[in-house]
């Protein structure tokens, strides 16, 4: 099945077929295994095709996936010419060396060729084992962290059942609402995230606290919080400016396709 589209609509597109009509594709770079899912986006203007990718590690003879791809084939002679870690329309853009405006790419007429029949995909299976039980992970997170606190309040404090039942509401809200629901649901939030952006929204935690303690309870901020804050937000800020890209050339993987 192929039909036309805009770039910047294609990756969507994409992502909603869940079977290739080609079978994937397995190359060597850099001691790694690159799987190219057989599903993919023709850009005419360029003359290559777009791909998902997933950089893997050979363990045992089995592929264990790594991190994800964005990787661009010359049409012709199925060279890789070029891969990074991001969506389709930035990967041409920085390909491209910033000849043109990401605009301009996202416009461009492409066609989505792929999901007519049912493959075995690797692509879609390595897919699937890279996306973990992120509520499993937050349950054994709590008990390891509940065990191990257990074991330290007895060592160096002596629990008292009174004063436990006394507060048991505070105790009952950073369990459950706090910590259980709140943690769990980030978790769960983050799983499609950026991780760059995700590690960048969790340093905001202790601003977020701050302006809380602000707003429902009537705190003030002294100087030297004030100076902290700005600090955090200054950093963050210049997080999210953009590392020069170097381009990722390579000549040697003809005749693959």
């Amino acid at each position: 099945m192929e039909f036309s589209c805009p770039f910047g609509t294609a990756e969507k597109l994409l992502r909603e077929k869940e079977y290739p009509s080609e079978p994937d594709k397995e190359i060597e770079v850099d001691g790694k295994v690159m799987v190219l899912s057989g599903l993919r986006v023709f850009l005419p203007e360029f003359s290559v095709t777009v791909h998902e990718g997933i950089f893997c590690d050979r363990v045992d003879g089995k592929l264990q996936p790594d991190y994800f791809v964005t990787a661009i084939v010359d049409r012709n002679t199925g060279t890789l010419l070029y891969d990074e870690e991001c969506d389709f329309a930035e990967c041409v853009f920085h390909w491209q060396e910033e000849k043109f405006t990401l605009a301009l790419i996202e416009a461009q007429k492409c066609i989505v060729e792929g999901g007519k029949e049912r493959y075995h995909s690797v692509f879609e299976g390595l897919k699937q084992t890279s996306d973990a039980d992120y509520v499993l992970i937050s349950c054994v997170q709590f008990f390891v962290a509940g065990i191990l606190g257990t074991i330290v309040a007895f060592a160096v404090e002596t629990p008292d059942l009174k004063s436990l039942c006394a507060a048991w509401a505070p105790v009952l809200y950073a369990g459950i609402l706090s910590s259980g629901a709140g943690y769990t649901l980030q978790i769960v939030g983050q799983k499609n995230m950026n991780p760059v952006v995700a590690s960048l929204l969790l340093s905001l935690e202790s601003v977020f606290s701050l302006i809380a303690g602000w707003v429902l309870l009537g705190q003030r901020l002294s100087v030297k919080e004030q100076f902290g804050c700005l600090l955090v937000f200054c950093a963050i800020i210049l997080a999210q400016i953009p590392a020069p890209k170097k381009k990722k050339c390579y000549c040697t993987w003809v005749g693959i396709f």
